[in-house]
């Protein structure tokens, strides 16, 4: 398991809450692009 210092407290972290509508797994070893964050950041710009 790697270490991760986005989460406060020592792992395992607890789920507390809410709901999980999704979970993909990408194992293409490719940087993930959030394209709807690049698109609101170029719209941002004009």
């Amino acid at each position: 398991m790697k270490d991760t210092d986005d989460y406060a407290g020592e792992p395992p972290y607890r789920f507390t809450g809410g709901r999980i509508n999704r979970v993909a797994i990408d194992v293409s070893g490719d940087s993930y692009l959030d394209l709807e964050r690049e698109a609101a950041l170029m719209l941002l710009r004009e």
